[in-house]
């Protein structure tokens, strides 16, 4: 796999992954950072999140629908001086599907970001700082941006539950989106019910999202960090835990078919070495000893 592709394979997490080592280097993890004021042109009705580095406020997200049916998207926050400040534009179209993206800001190191996605007449077109390039789709696919906000995973994992479960990628790839878990939340007398998918595709691993009961991004959680809604913010604990369980069931379940799938490999090579014959634990969990 080229840099490149793992490049793209991160999106969605990176800054998250930079942000979780930042906050390991500190001398003092639980400093707060000074956030950032929300830019006046936000406007009031827009969804408003908070960013969190280690329970401290750090920045902020906003996502609002313009007038002329654009979503916006703000974000930011500041670790110590770093951190990034972009606004992405996007065009939707009636599946929920980006057919057009532009960010523009800086990214976590500060460098200015510029990226400009297309799509007309079956013909994708996207250029960033990274590369350029061009694709002819023949069935739903989605760009993945590499410096958008964490919300664009509730774009994409709306595309795909819309789409059977699963999305082409640009500029490659394809994501799977699985219903985990869920959670009934409450906060100042409010409550609400938000639902776990695992993404699949994005990284090595399932990139876990949170959304509500309209399929609409709530939160992104890790041990470092979060971006849930203000006024939500104790209950990112909460999220993190559910996470935890299910990234735990989902490495034995791993472990235990790996076990499986390699049991005639381990058979012959045990038959032929001196070693006595030992039991293969059955799926069910009991063992069948070898006569």
């Amino acid at each position: 796999m080229t840099r490149r592709r793992l490049e793209l394979a991160n999106t969605f997490v990176v800054c998250f992954s930079l942000l979780s080592l930042a906050s390991l280097w500190a001398q003092q993890p639980n400093a707060a950072s000074a956030a950032p004021a929300l830019p006046a042109d936000v406007p009031s009705h827009a969804d408003r999140y908070s960013v969190t580095i280690m329970g401290n406020l750090a920045g902020q997200q906003a996502v609002w629908t313009a007038p002329d049916g654009t979503v916006h998207m703000f974000y930011q926050f500041n670790d110590r001086g770093r951190g990034p400040k972009t606004t992405s534009i996007l065009t939707l179209d009636a599946s929920g599907v980006p057919v057009a993206e532009t960010v523009n800001g800086n990214d976590y190191l500060k460098s200015p970001v510029s990226e400009d996605y297309s799509l007309k007449a079956g013909a994708a077109h996207w250029k960033n700082d990274s590369e350029q390039g061009e694709k002819t789709l023949s069935a739903p696919a989605l760009y993945v941006s590499i410096n958008g906000a964490p919300a664009e995973l509730g774009i994409l994992a709306h595309a795909a539950l819309a789409n059977g479960g699963k999305i082409a990628l640009l500029p490659e790839g394809e994501a799977r989106v699985e219903r985990v878990g869920e959670r009934d939340l409450e906060s100042s007398g409010k409550k609400k019910h938000v639902v776990m998918y695992a993404v699949t595709g994005l990284d090595f691993s399932p990139t876990d999202v949170w959304l509500d009961d309209r399929d609409k991004f709530f939160a992104f959680v890790n041990p470092w960090s979060a971006v849930i809604p203000e006024g939500w913010e104790k209950a990112a604990s909460s999220l993190q835990t559910v996470q935890d369980q299910i990234t735990q069931a989902r490495a034995a379940d791993l472990a235990g078919r790996t076990w499986l799938e390699n049991w005639p490999t381990i058979r012959r090579t045990a038959s032929c070495s001196s070693m006595p014959m030992f039991s293969m634990p059955s799926q069910e969990g009991s063992s069948k000893t070898r006569t």
